[in-house]
């Protein structure tokens, strides 16, 4: 790719400095996402854990959609799902 002027240092250096600064922001970013993923697996479990115990207890609701939920949560072709 042609350049359309000529470029002089310091533009060079600003240029430099912000796709360092971006590259810094971006990993920061990345850091912080890597360390709330562990809450939020735990969370997702805990709520899939309190359905099916709900649905364990519930009288109304029987054995008929507690094996639907859990053919939904394995991805059943029932639900669309992909096995």
């Amino acid at each position: 790719m042609a350049m359309c002027f000529p470029s002089t240092p310091k533009k060079l250096a600003m240029t430099v400095a912000c796709f360092i600064s971006g590259a810094a922001l971006f990993g920061v970013g990345v850091h912080l996402s890597y360390i709330n993923i562990a809450p939020q697996q735990a969370r997702t479990k805990a709520r899939n854990d309190f359905v099916k115990e709900r649905l364990r207890k519930n009288c109304l609701l029987g054995q008929n959609l507690l094996y639907k939920y859990n053919n939904l949560l394995i991805g059943s072709k029932d639900f669309g799902g992909v096995k």
